[in-house]
């Protein structure tokens, strides 16, 4: 557990060296925002997400208590199947002296295990905005995740255009980008394991009444293949909020 809270640190220094050279707004008094990817030990599965949940459960009021909001999605569709994810929580917290006290938080530290003892992978993105889905009764939730190619150009400026595009026809087909952040930082493990990643270029959410009638339409197609041209690895998931996990 040491050495966890040692590498977060060294996340949070990296996260401040990010903020300085790129004007992000995260210093000790700017919100925390991440979004975490939990993959479930298959031995004994039923029990592990059993354990999972009241984890979650478990945590949730320390997390409160110290000012940070953690919302839990099942993952029902995953565009890449040879990673897969079972939960996603995306969370947030006031400022980072908040954050560091959870962690350093004796409750939380005597359930932590509970988390390392079945999880088989875990991949954690910094943003430099908050990403909450919007709880609503109808519809579909689409998180996507886009690491864009190291190109020169105005790579950025022709997504923005062809985005732009994407939401307008979105606008007629109950379709809307609800959340778009930037990773910051990026990381795999959760104790010693622990390593620095690549974190995605875009983070989206987009929540769909007819998912079919929006992506199979042909000029949304047509705008998919033109953006997909500017990304080097690009997955997605359609989640389901956890109500009350217990």
């Amino acid at each position: 557990m040491k050495l966890f809270k040692t590498l977060l640190l060294v996340a949070f220094a990296s996260m401040a060296a990010y903020a300085a050279d790129h004007h992000v707004g995260t210093n000790d008094h700017a919100q925390v925002s991440y979004i975490g990817f939990n993959t479930l030990k298959s031995a004994r599965k039923g029990q592990n997400v059993e354990k999972f949940l009241q984890y979650v459960a478990t945590i949730k009021p320390i997390m409160e208590a110290h000012g940070q909001t953690l919302d839990v999605y099942s993952v029902d569709h995953n565009s890449d199947p040879s990673m897969p994810v079972d939960f996603i929580t995306f969370g947030t917290a006031k400022d980072q002296q908040s954050f560091q006290a959870f962690f350093a938080n004796s409750e939380f530290q005597a359930a932590f295990p509970t988390l390392v003892g079945i999880i088989e992978q875990h991949f954690v993105t910094f943003l430099d905005k908050p990403v909450v889905p919007q709880r609503t009764d109808s519809g579909y939730t689409q998180l996507s995740l886009d690491w864009l190619k190291a190109v020169e150009g105005n790579t950025y400026e022709e997504m923005r255009k062809l985005d732009h595009q994407l939401m307008e026809l979105g606008a007629g087909k109950g379709a809307t980008k609800t959340h778009q952040a930037a990773g910051v930082i990026a990381s795999t493990g959760l104790t010693d394991d622990l390593a620095p990643a690549t974190a995605p270029s875009i983070v989206s959410v987009w929540r769909m009444e007819d998912p079919h009638a929006f992506l199979e339409d042909d000029t949304v197609t047509a705008l998919n293949k033109k953006m997909a041209q500017y990304s080097e690895t690009f997955r997605s998931y359609w989640i389901s909020r956890v109500e009350n996990p217990s």
